[in-house]
């Protein structure tokens, strides 16, 4: 793995622990929580309201690696 992978990269090093059906990647989850604790939530509640106002951006994001 290279200096220029991005977060995405190495967010699919992570194990997946989940065992019921999977209807998002774990890896889009953890980089939509990663990117609601810089933007300020402190709690499940606030990064499911971010991931809902930026879910344009979370989208393009995800879709660019």
């Amino acid at each position: 793995m290279g200096l220029s992978t991005g977060l995405t990269g190495h967010l699919h090093h992570v194990v997946d622990p989940r065992t019921v059906t999977i209807t998002y990647p774990f890896t889009d989850i953890l980089f939509m929580i990663i990117g609601a604790v810089i933007a300020g939530a402190h709690d499940f509640g606030a990064m499911a309201h971010i991931a809902n106002t930026k879910k344009e951006w979370f989208e393009m994001s995800l879709n660019m690696t």
